[in-house]
């Protein structure tokens, strides 16, 4: 399953204290399972960016989580194992998602 993750990291560290981090994925496709372009950002600057061959066709499993602050459930990454908890200090999370 490893395989089929994509890693897109930036080489600048995130700033200590307060820090805006954003996710953009562009999808390029118009059927399931197509791939896209994902942008990584801190404080609205551009710090990365990778193609995504392919997402989740269809819907995760059940025993799957969407956890905030902490993963219950299959890692995003090998780098850790679960259960996993931030140790920082999350003050929000928002989620844009458009057609």
């Amino acid at each position: 399953m490893n395989s089929d993750r994509t890693i897109i990291q930036s080489s600048e560290k995130v700033p200590t204290g307060a820090s805006k981090l954003r996710f953009e994925f562009e999808y390029e496709g118009n059927k399931p399972g197509a791939g896209g372009t994902g942008k990584l950002f801190i404080n609205d600057k551009q710090v990365a960016e990778g193609r995504i061959p392919k997402t989740v066709p269809y819907r995760l499993g059940l025993d799957e989580t969407f956890d905030v602050g902490r993963d219950t459930g299959t890692p995003a990454v090998s780098a850790y194992q679960v259960p996993f908890a931030f140790t920082g200090n999350l003050q929000q999370v928002s989620l844009d998602l458009k057609s």
